[in-house]
């Protein structure tokens, strides 16, 4: 009886430890890391949209995601970078919560928490702590899986109507996200379960689709106010351009094929993790020494391999996302005999999962973002199949994989302990060494930058330097609300002088070089002055920047031929440096062109 309750407290006292960790691990890693390319672009764009929408018109395609974007650094004010980090953490957490909610009554919640956590780690990870489209579209299609879900338990047509709102809705996050209708397929496949009446299966989604129109219409209608429906329009016709054409990286084809290929990587690298775990855990398990020292020899293999692996996560994301297909699948065709409910939950995790990264660029990398469901489902698949106290007639029905396997009970524990090892530990390492365009050593990174927008940002010496000498020195050639052309990517510069972008885009080098040439005429037709110019000398998307860093891409042709025609613009126009430190360069014009 003693026994029991130090079990039990135990229990609990894990439990808690597991809450804490969910809740404060997406606001660990905010203070740290200034990029001045991918997140100075977005702040810009956030806002830029309320102010004049026009200067970041290439931007329109997600336009939610600026607008909520936009009224959150109204929100947050002065506090600048650290609170667009804030709103990241924060969307996260929110995600986070709703994944719990959907999933709490069908998985023991002590394998919720360890695979939100998982979750968390992830999607945090090698990417862009602010507000933006990719965790924007991951909170979208949990809020309105819960109210699809929701809809389908309780059979409310309400429901239903808010799902298909919000999924419609999720279209002006980031245009791809139109396919989330798709969720639709949840409506039939439980009704199909349950036994339910077509009529009403079809009334159901009728109330979806009704809502997926009402949101779409009325963003519409808010564009038209607002005077952003052309630049939305505008912004689509590029978006199809580019999928139309064969050589950018985001056309059509290119994505298409990219989209082939990573599914043919995740069965190449699921296979190897799956074998490498089967030889891992027979291999440890022979081994004649207690538990605690087996696992502090794993511990340190794991934190070798991670070290080793950093640079090659898109191959751990492989693996990851064939056992999370793996998982979902075995629920959805009622392999362990489980509850309707959780079946239907895991069909809309793999329609997200699978819609998620459609039309990025980093291909099915950022399928991460969609894993919310999946992920936590199949840590608590892990957790199920392969503990030697779990339901013996699940153990059962799995026999003939035992068998294939030849692996014993105790192996099977072992290997599902050094799957969640492994994963914990190279999530630590990754999520250590990797921060957005900023070194690799993190005890470098306590260096802050005596600028308003900047507190409690921490960067290297080197970098708060020469970035804090520019924001010293640019104000006195522009000042908030005037135009400014900043070039070699350092869209940051832009946000961080609340100036509006010359060319239609604070990171013109995005342009393909017609477009490039195009923005150029337009800006000098529309526009009375020409603009302050600020370059960097070198690349900005070198993690080490200012040291070790040259001003890349030298074999890419459009980067190149942009130069090229940055050049002419400067020599036409009189352009002389004023000012420039070891990384930045300020230009003046030397005459006013309407004169």
């Amino acid at each position: 009886m003693m026994q029991d309750k130090i079990i039990e407290k135990h229990k609990i006292s894990n439990y808690y430890f597991l809450i804490v960790l969910v809740l404060i691990y997406p606001y660990l890693l905010i203070f740290q890391g200034l990029d001045f390319t991918d997140v100075g672009h977005s702040l810009t764009n956030y806002q830029q949209i309320f102010i004049e929408p026009s200067s970041i018109q290439n931007a329109f395609s997600s336009w939610l995601t600026n607008i909520i974007g936009g009224i959150w650094i109204k929100i947050i004010g002065d506090l600048g970078l650290f609170g667009a980090k804030l709103g990241g953490a924060l969307v996260i957490t929110l995600t986070c919560y709703l994944s719990y909610t959907i999933l709490k009554d069908y998985i023991k919640k002590e394998y919720l928490l360890i695979g939100l956590l998982l979750t968390e780690m992830i999607s945090f990870s090698g990417t862009v702590i602010i507000i933006n489209y990719n965790n924007l579209t991951a909170l979208f299609f949990t809020l309105s899986a819960y109210f699809l879900i929701m809809g389908i338990f309780k059979r409310q047509y309400l429901l239903f109507l808010f799902s298909g709102f919000l999924i419609g809705l999720n279209i002006f996050i980031r245009f791809p996200n139109i396919l989330g209708i798709l969720l639709v397929a949840a409506i039939f496949f439980y009704g199909y379960l349950k036994k339910i009446k077509i009529s009403i299966q079809i009334r159901q989604s009728l109330y979806l689709f009704l809502g997926w129109c009402a949101s779409i219409i009325m963003v519409l209608i808010i564009m038209k106010i607002l005077g952003h429906y052309k630049l939305y329009l505008n912004s689509l016709l590029d978006l199809f351009k580019m999928a139309m054409k064969f050589n950018p990286h985001h056309s059509g084809m290119k994505l298409i094929k990219m989209l082939i290929v990573d599914h043919l990587y995740i069965l190449q690298y699921s296979f190897v993790a799956l074998v490498g775990t089967i030889i891992t855990s027979k291999v440890f398990h022979k081994i004649k020494l207690n538990k605690f020292l087996k696992y502090s020899i794993f511990f340190i293999f794991a934190l070798l391999i991670s070290w080793f692996l950093y640079g090659r996560y898109r191959y751990f994301i492989y693996a990851i996302m064939g056992m999370l297909y793996f998982s979902v699948l075995i629920n959805i065709f009622n392999f362990r005999k489980i509850n309707i409910s959780l079946r239907a939950i895991s069909l809309i995790a793999l329609l997200i999962l699978f819609i998620t990264p459609l039309g990025s660029g980093n291909g099915v990398l950022n399928a991460k973002f969609g894993m919310w469901l999946a992920l936590t489902i199949s840590i608590a698949l892990l957790m199920q199949i392969i503990e030697i106290q779990s339901d013996l007639n699940l153990i059962i029905g799995f026999n003939k994989i035992y068998s294939k396997l030849k692996m014993s009970k105790q192996e099977m524990l072992f290997a599902k302990r050094i799957i969640l090892i492994f994963c914990f530990t190279f999530m630590v390492v990754f999520s250590f060494k990797y921060t957005c365009r900023d070194t690799a050593n993190r005890f470098a990174m306590h260096y802050s930058i005596n600028y308003y927008k900047l507190k409690m940002v921490y960067t290297t010496k080197e970098r708060a330097k020469v970035v804090e000498e520019l924001l010293s020195e640019l104000p006195k050639y522009v000042h908030k609300g005037e135009y400014l052309l900043t070039y070699e990517k350092i869209s940051m510069a832009c946000f961080l002088t609340e100036t509006k972008p010359y060319l239609y885009n604070s990171w013109p080098m995005l342009y393909q070089p017609e477009e490039f040439q195009e923005a150029i005429e337009k800006a000098i037709k529309e526009k009375e002055e020409l603009p302050v110019i600020v370059r960097a000398k070198r690349s900005t998307s070198n993690f080490e920047w200012p040291n070790n860093s040259d001003i890349g891409l030298i074999n890419s042709f459009n980067y190149n031929r942009g130069r090229e025609i940055m050049k002419e613009f400067i020599y036409k126009y009189f352009y002389k440096i004023v000012w420039e430190n070891d990384f930045f360069q300020i230009l003046l014009p030397g005459m006013s062109f309407r004169n």
